[in-house]
């Protein structure tokens, strides 16, 4: 989960699934996807929240990467880290949405209300960094996996 936080209040965005697999004790990126289903969606927006709001006085762009356990009720989800800086599901997030991300993170900053407004697009990432619109057919983006370090 991402969020956009500022004086007022502390805006998730829509949560992403990535896809990592431990093959041979060794993590792999496999790509991700967003939107995620709305149970899942629920469940890392309520753990990311709770996360978020245990901080001082959080402030720009936040990630919060956590891990969502097989149980429906939570019980075995849990947080990684938050990381206090863009991260490359930026680029996705920028993709789903309708909206200018930058310019929003500037006005939650300085206090002003701001709403995402409508449904995020389904947008697919490979693990080569490769960005699409799950609905088309064509590649709009393409992120060097230099990038991703």
């Amino acid at each position: 989960c991402a969020f956009r936080c500022g004086p007022a209040r502390n805006q998730v965005l829509p949560p992403r699934h990535q896809d990592v697999r431990i093959e041979q004790s060794t993590c792999h990126y496999h790509g991700g996807a967003v939107p995620l289903p709305n149970a899942l969606a629920t469940r890392a927006t309520r753990l990311a929240r709770g996360a978020v709001e245990s901080l001082p006085s959080p402030r720009g762009y936040l990630g919060v990467d956590l891990v969502l356990g097989e149980a429906p009720s939570g019980e075995q989800d849990f947080v990684l880290e938050i990381n206090p800086r863009l991260t490359t599901s930026y680029v996705w997030l920028s993709q789903a949405v309708s909206v200018n991300l930058a310019k929003l993170m500037l006005d939650v900053l300085v206090g002003m209300p701001v709403e995402l407004c409508g449904e995020p697009r389904a947008v697919e990432v490979s693990a080569d960094g490769r960005v699409w619109a799950s609905e088309e057919a064509g590649l709009i983006e393409s992120i060097h996996r230099a990038s991703m370090s």
